[in-house]
């Protein structure tokens, strides 16, 4: 919209319905959540260090952006197209791809951090 001004407001507003619809829409970030607010407790009950607090906090941000952006890639060339195309396919194989592999990675330090806390309660 080249010469509209909006507020901080109405830009906050936008961003916030663009969230509540992912959150809403997308099956990923609804499990996400899930195993987010999982970790956040463990981190409370293990008293994680700042630094492995940052890096929790760093890779579940960073796995819902991936997946809020497959999302949106997702809906731009359903909106361009709704004939298959294989370079529509390449474009959302590649955003899927993206967020297998921010799953993976948070997933990987997620048990990097949180199994040693586990097994000290068993040991």
């Amino acid at each position: 919209m080249v010469g509209h001004k909006r507020s901080a407001l109405a830009s906050f507003k936008t961003a916030l319905s663009g969230l509540a619809y992912a959150f809403r829409s997308q099956p990923n970030l609804k499990r996400g959540l899930f195993f987010a607010t999982f970790a956040f407790i463990l981190s409370f009950l293990f008293h994680l260090s700042w630094l492995e607090s940052v890096l929790i906090i760093w890779t579940i941000v960073i796995f819902f952006v991936a997946e809020m952006v497959n999302t949106s890639i997702e809906a731009v060339i359903d909106l361009l197209s709704e004939e298959w195309n294989m370079k529509a396919k390449i474009a959302k194989d590649i955003a899927s791809g993206m967020v297998l592999l921010t799953a993976i990675a948070t997933a990987v330090v997620g048990l990097l951090i949180f199994v040693p806390h586990l097994v000290g309660l068993f040991v």
